[in-house]
């Protein structure tokens, strides 16, 4: 368990308002792609809105300001109170124990959205997960690094050969397209084990 409160954006609390909400809002200023459409927002089942956001490990803050944002354009308003209460029910679906080695198995960040009674647990298995994952992604690194070898090897025998036309692109397409794999298992690899480092020192 934690040994201080730790107090964040991301960690919206009962004891904030709906109107300190609102005011937040009005003057938020995203960057992105409008996460509710036209029907979406005059519809305005906030509190399902809410707990898919929650289960999704969103940070509440942000997809607040986000919503808002796309609902301005349809002059629709936020029910911030019944978002939050969905939104309680999904978080809490999504920091149960089980649920963090999931996210963790599949690479995923954790945007310290679970209350801090459940957060200990949560972050122990998602760390297990994270593990896991890095694992699977040192030995998926050894693959791609020797079928770049050998994209590398045919490309050169087709150059040796004197090989032009297509065959040639292609296999050229095959060493960039491998190297370009070979490069994201390795930042992958660089924000897992950021991320261990992190959460680590949580639990």
């Amino acid at each position: 368990m934690h040994t201080s409160m730790v107090t964040t954006t991301s960690r919206l609390r009962g004891t904030r308002t709906a109107a300190a909400l609102v005011v937040g809002l009005a003057s938020a200023m995203v960057v992105g792609c409008a996460t509710l459409n036209e029907s979406e927002c005059t519809q305005g089942d906030w509190q399902q809105i809410g707990y898919s956001d929650g289960n999704s490990g969103l940070d509440s803050a942000d997809r607040l300001a986000r919503h808002a944002k796309a609902c301005q354009k349809h002059g629709v308003s936020l029910d911030t109170s019944l978002y939050q209460s969905g939104y309680a029910d999904g978080v809490s679906n999504y920091c149960q124990p089980e649920n963090g080695f999931k996210v963790g198995r599949a690479g995923s960040a954790y945007n310290g959205v679970c209350p801090l009674a459940m957060e200990s647990e949560f972050l122990v298995d998602y760390v297990s997960g994270l593990e896991d994952k890095l694992d699977s992604l040192e030995d998926e690194e050894d693959r791609t690094r020797d079928d770049l070898e050998d994209d590398r090897d045919s490309y050169a025998a087709l150059q040796e050969a004197g090989v032009v036309g297509k065959s040639l692109e292609k296999a050229k397409d095959r060493v960039a397209s491998t190297r370009s794999s070979l490069s994201t298992i390795r930042t992958k690899k660089s924000s897992i084990r950021s991320w261990i480092s992190k959460w680590s020192r949580e639990i």
